[in-house]
């Protein structure tokens, strides 16, 4: 039994005994205890408090508070209204509010039974439906009705392209040395242009077609690289082709080889201007920046720049360009643009003594825009040379010119075409007796639809029709080597066809062919 003494001033009080509940914490309360007390001075008082004792005091009251709370939480829960404190107790039962302690890792039980697996879905089975033809059916016609695709319709096969109604094949014996043709033979869509010789003697005839060909590697329509222009050197051993988007090219008929007219790469193929009298030189515009004129030497390959008027840019104003007859001028047509001081366009004619001689102006006309390719062209007595220029003068005229290199003096020979594109040269005859040209008689969107051929007298200026075509598109004239006859293409839609014609108009006939549209030709003795 604890007992808890007080003393006072003069008496000592015996203390009572302490409650039941008291009691019944005391060995708590004096295990907790200390062992020495505290005494606290009183102002004087002899008997001071006890430390021990209001600690035993203050801890029998917490513990039975606390045994009080949990009787009561106890009641709470069983009665099935203790939710949130239940709650608060598991919250003190996780694992943030337990010790860090790992526990022994114990084997997997294994399971009672082994699972069983789960067989597929098989999905049903579509069942078809049927539709009961209608009542007005016909008996014994299948039903539902068969229906075959159609096949596709087949793709038609290129067919050639017609053989030109030749004359008859002349009869008796064959001339010991014939003419040669060259063309591109162009016998169907399907196939690719090959340049061809036809044979013919003085008088025109056909006797046959060779069947040795070199390959132009040209395209037979725009925008491909097709064939422009053919020109033959002088000495009759090469033929230079012109090919859109490509340059020029320089074949060689005895091997039928061909190479670019420049082999070397920097300046590329170059565009051919003119054969020099020996076949040795050619000028040419070789695609340099800025661009110049050259002078190349055809089998060395050695070149020299011509002097001539250049762009403020320090490019090549030169569009056309011809040696004489005996090799010692050369001309060359220059087309200046509009500028600020001068809104129109102007083509110069100019001349120098051999290849580097200083040149000199021959003739200029105002509102001169183009000059046609390869039109600038000498007499074969070397005094006089044509050339044909667009001029825009209240309209676009497509002109001849002619200028007397003896005296200076010039003159417009005849209009060939209004208000259409034009790019055919005018032709001298052999022996400088006529001037052959292609004249548009009509044309539409800016195109000729309608060719005939004139002859003019350069002295007197007449000229004369010898064709009488209606809605054909003629090009690229060329006399006979005894200057009888002369032949030009026939545009056939998809291909061409040379004919040959003499100068009176009366004998008209195709001599080689199926070609390509607008083909170029050359006749060679």
């Amino acid at each position: 039994m604890g007992y808890c003494k007080r003393r006072g001033k003069g008496n000592d009080e015996e203390a009572q005994p302490a409650h039941a509940a008291d009691s019944a914490f005391g060995a708590a309360a004096d295990a907790l205890s200390v062992s020495q007390p505290c005494w606290l001075s009183n102002s004087g008082d002899v008997y001071k408090t006890s430390w021990r004792c209001k600690m035993k005091r203050w801890l029998k009251i917490s513990i039975w508070l606390a045994a009080s709370l949990l009787i009561l939480a106890f009641a709470i829960v069983v009665s099935g209204q203790g939710g949130a404190l239940s709650e608060i107790f598991t919250v003190f039962q996780s694992p943030l509010f337990q010790s860090p302690v790992i526990p022994p890792s114990l084997p997997l039980a294994k399971p009672d039974r082994t699972p069983t697996s789960i067989p597929p879905t098989i999905p049903p089975t579509p069942t078809s439906i049927v539709i009961p033809p209608p009542p007005s059916w016909p008996t014994g016609e299948p039903w539902p009705p068969q229906i075959t695709p159609a096949a596709p319709p087949p793709v038609p096969t290129p067919l050639p392209f017609p053989t030109p109604a030749f004359p008859p094949a002349p009869t008796g014996q064959r001339p010991a040395q014939l003419q040669r043709v060259w063309f591109p033979y162009f016998p169907g869509p399907a196939s690719s242009p090959q340049l061809q010789a036809v044979l013919v003697d003085r008088q025109g005839q056909r006797w046959a077609q060779e069947a040795r060909s070199i390959d132009l590697r040209a395209d037979p329509y725009p925008p491909g690289s097709v064939l422009l222009n053919l020109h033959p050197s002088p000495n009759h051993q090469w033929i230079i082709a012109d090919l859109a988007f490509s340059g020029s090219y320089l074949l060689d008929l005895a091997s039928g080889i061909s190479r670019p007219l420049i082999t070397d790469v920097y300046p590329g193929p170059g565009q051919f201007l003119a054969w020099s009298p020996d076949s040795r030189h050619v000028v040419v515009l070789p695609e340099t920046f800025p661009q110049e004129v050259w002078i190349i030497d055809i089998v060395s390959q050695e070149h020299w720049s011509l002097d001539a008027p250049t762009s403020e840019f320090g490019d090549s104003l030169v569009r056309a360009a011809a040696y004489s007859p005996d090799g010692s001028q050369l001309a060359d047509a220059v087309v200046y643009p509009p500028t600020v001081s001068k809104p129109g366009s102007e083509v110069e004619i100019g001349v120098r003594v051999g290849e580097q001689g200083t040149r000199a102006p021959l003739l200029r006309v105002f509102g001169g825009g183009m000059i046609a390719e390869h039109s600038l062209c000498w007499s074969p007595d070397g005094r006089i040379l044509i050339f044909v220029a667009d001029v825009h003068d209240g309209g676009r005229y497509t002109q001849l010119w002619a200028i007397n290199t003896t005296d200076g003096t010039s003159r417009l020979l005849t209009t060939l075409a209004k208000e259409v594109q034009y790019n055919h040269p005018a032709v001298w005859s052999p022996d400088g007796g006529y001037i052959a040209a292609i004249k548009v008689e009509d044309a539409r969107d800016g195109k000729s639809i309608a060719d005939n051929v004139y002859l003019l007298d350069p002295v007197s200026g007449d000229e004369r029709r010898i064709t009488q075509f209606h809605g054909r598109r003629l090009s690229h004239l060329a006399w006979s080597p005894d200057g009888q006859r002369l032949a030009f293409t026939i545009a056939m839609g998809d291909y061409g066809e040379i004919w040959v014609t003499d100068l009176a108009g009366k004998q008209q006939y195709p001599i080689a062919g199926p070609a390509v549209p607008d083909a170029p030709f050359v006749w060679l003795p």
